[in-house]
């Protein structure tokens, strides 16, 4: 018997639509999803997928009850789902399964999956016994039936997440990048799943980086930006659209400056070498033999889809995440077991996906927090007043609580907090998310005036174009590892980009044939 012939047995197949009409969600001043619409037939497949932030894990948590929206609807079959909690959301039919699982530990695999099953069949306790023991197999997990959660590899964590919402007796999955990490057999064998269970008559939502997904699972995509739905179609429909790879790839700035401060000269020793670094989390690898440099004063943009392993980069590189291998190395200087504190000292600041600023300081105050502790209140406020003239807006903004600024003023804030640190490198990650063009203009211009005062910057963006612009190197990253090292100007050409963006079959790391006059060169030991 197949998978989707034992999962069949455990719920009839989906009868209701899920329908959601105008719905928006707001955090403060911020719009997750604006004025959302969409409707998942009854046994349907559809793909959600965009750039970062525009409101696709806020879509799922809206169904699943974690979150309310602020208006609109959301009902499935003739029941509204609207201000039911997660739980009663479930037991009408509705799971959410998480990107990153997280199961008892201390408990086995069944009895992970008896918890789920005891949930939404109370007092029947035979037909609670069936569905474990039939999502054990169709799962194939029943070899571990016995074993410990916490021992499991990552393959089999991904198979107890989807199968804990299965035995919940969900006939509308919600999947949140469950792809995420797998590769090779491991995503094809996940694949495999996800397929049994949608041909076992479940509908699927399913927000996905990881393209085989998309292309081999879905009836439909649909494509987000900034909570709107901005396309709606076949996979190679919405792969095709101009309008969609404009989102995820950015739009060429027209007469964008290049870097105003030269690069250091070739023989001069990188501030920043990083060489065949491996990083992630648990038993997620997200960084594999990764290596770049970055010179002095110089700009530097990484560039790669969400799962990439961007984020994790710039982790790693101030030191919240542990090497697994590899090592870096800081003005010569190993820093692979540093401390984040104490490469900060050093002159590494990171500025944060996010943004990460305290709502209720103010201005000042959340400036003066970023300055080193030991720093003489003269020093202090000195830097502040630097500060304060590289990032005029927020001298005027000084008194204000900080969770009353815009998005583009938050933005600038963080840029301070980690300027007021005095350091030599400053790493930015995802600083033009979900802001408005003319926003992130000025933003771009900050960054140069930061570059003027001789500060080496590492950009991890989704705007390609624009960071590109004013990058001296760039690298691009896809599943961890590097497909292109070497001059911006080849990333120009959208088709040569989308093939390292997206690593097309034969891409590969591709050095610069030759650096610029007076440029560091990017190398890399990584490929796809």
């Amino acid at each position: 018997m197949t998978g989707g012939d034992l999962l069949a047995t455990l719920a009839p197949a989906t009868s209701e639509a899920l329908v959601l009409e105008h719905v928006t969600r707001r955090f403060g001043g911020v719009v997750a999803t604006d004025d959302l619409s969409l409707t998942v037939a009854p046994g349907e497949a559809v793909g959600v997928i965009g750039p970062n932030g525009a409101g696709k894990s806020t879509l799922l948590r809206l169904v699943a009850g974690v979150l309310q929206p602020s208006s609109g609807t959301i009902c499935y079959g003739d029941r509204s789902l609207r201000q039911l909690p997660p739980h009663d959301v479930n037991r009408l039919g509705v799971g959410l399964a998480n990107q990153i699982p997280c199961p008892f530990r201390a408990l086995t695999v069944e009895e992970n999956l008896r918890v789920a099953a005891t949930a939404s069949r109370a007092g029947r306790r035979s037909s609670q016994k069936d569905a474990v023991g039939e999502v054990l197999a169709a799962c194939q997990l029943d070899a571990l039936a016995r074993t410990p959660a916490g021992q499991l590899g990552l393959l089999d964590l991904k198979r107890l997440e989807l199968g804990r919402v299965l035995a919940s007796g969900a006939r509308t999955l919600l999947l949140d990048e469950v792809a995420a990490g797998l590769v090779g057999k491991e995503l094809t064998a996940a694949i495999e799943l996800i397929r049994a269970i949608h041909a076992s008559g479940r509908s699927l939502v399913i927000v996905e980086h990881v393209q085989r997904v998309i292309e081999e699972v879905v009836d439909r995509v649909v494509v987000l930006d900034w909570g709107r739905l901005i396309a709606d179609g076949t996979p190679g429909e919405v792969a095709s659209d101009p309008h969609v790879r404009k989102i995820y790839l950015g739009s060429t700035a027209e007469g964008a400056p290049r870097p105003a401060v030269p690069a250091p000269a070739p023989r001069a020793a990188p501030l920043l070498s990083i060489d065949g670094l491996t990083a992630g989390y648990g038993s997620l690898v997200a960084l594999s033999d990764v290596s770049c440099t970055i010179g002095e004063g110089q700009i530097v943009s990484v560039l790669g889809a969400n799962g990439a392993g961007k984020s994790t980069l710039a982790r790693a590189i101030s030191g919240h995440v542990p090497a697994r291998a590899g090592r870096i190395l800081w003005r010569d200087r190993p820093v692979t077991t540093l401390a984040a504190h104490e490469r900060a000292r050093l002159g590494i600041a990171h500025s944060p996906e996010g943004r990460r600023i305290f709502s209720e300081h103010t201005v000042r105050e959340n400036l003066l927090l970023g300055s080193p502790r030991r720093a003489s209140r003269a020093r202090r406020a000195d830097r502040l007043d630097w500060v304060l003239e590289v990032l005029p807006a927020l001298r005027r903004l000084a008194g204000r609580r900080a969770g009353m600024l815009s998005g583009g003023e938050q933005q600038m804030l963080a840029i301070g907090r980690a300027l007021m640190a005095e350091p030599s490198l400053l790493v930015c990650d995802e600083l033009s998310l979900g802001l408005a063009p003319a926003i992130v203009d000025s933003l771009y211009e900050t960054l140069l005036e930061v570059q003027r005062h001789g500060i080496a910057l590492l950009l991890i963006e989704q705007n390609t174009h624009r960071s590109l612009a004013i990058s001296g190197s760039a690298y691009v990253l896809h599943r961890g590892r590097v497909t292109y090292a070497g001059s911006p100007d080849p990333l120009l050409d959208e088709a040569f980009l989308a093939d390292r963006y997206f690593a097309a079959p034969g891409a590969g790391a591709v050095p610069p044939a030759e650096p610029p006059p007076g440029q560091v060169v990017a190398t890399s030991h990584g490929g796809s």
